[in-house]
């Protein structure tokens, strides 16, 4: 047993040998291969860098670009701004004074109207004082005196129709 154990022991050494072997082997393939495509994949890094270089330094020069407009936009939009806050505040003021003026105007207008219709009332009523009541009393001295003398002169001669007459005024 003896001999048949140190033929297999043998054996089996030759056989990790041989497996230790096609490790090794297999290592450096893999070796070999990681470093070529290593080389590979710093080639084409290299590559994708040289043909971005210009794109990406057209994007930095843009940014700065607008951000110089950027900048630009912002100082003419603050300075419309204090112009448009200067505008408002003069108008706000013309429009106040305006206002003001307008207010007195209609004050004064009304006061104007005010006096104007008291006026046109005395007018009115010292026309009716002066000229239409002495009128009125002419008038009925009038119809007194044309009364007096229709009675004067037609005192005997009342006719039937006079008195029918007189008498629907009655009624």
């Amino acid at each position: 047993m003896n001999g048949s154990f140190e033929n297999s022991m043998v054996w089996l050494v030759g056989l990790m040998a041989a497996l230790l072997l096609g490790q090794t082997l297999l290592l450096v393939v893999l070796a070999v291969t990681m470093r070529n495509w290593t080389n590979r994949m710093g080639v084409l890094a290299e590559d994708f860098s040289k043909q971005t270089a210009p794109l990406l330094q057209a994007a930095r020069d843009v940014i700065v670009e607008s951000r110089q407009r950027i900048s630009s936009t912002m100082e003419n939009l603050d300075q419309i701004s204090n112009i448009s806050r200067k505008q408002a505040e003069r108008l706000d003021g013309i429009l106040g004074d305006t206002t003001e003026r307008a207010q007195a105007q209609v004050e004064k207008l009304d006061h104007l109207v005010s006096d104007t219709m008291a006026r046109v009332e005395a007018t009115s009523e010292a026309i009716q004082k002066g000229v239409l009541t002495p009128v009125q009393e002419v008038s009925a001295i009038i119809a007194g005196i044309r009364a007096t003398m229709e009675f004067l002169t037609h005192r005997s001669k009342k006719t039937v129709d006079r008195a029918i007459h007189d008498e629907e005024l009655f009624i």
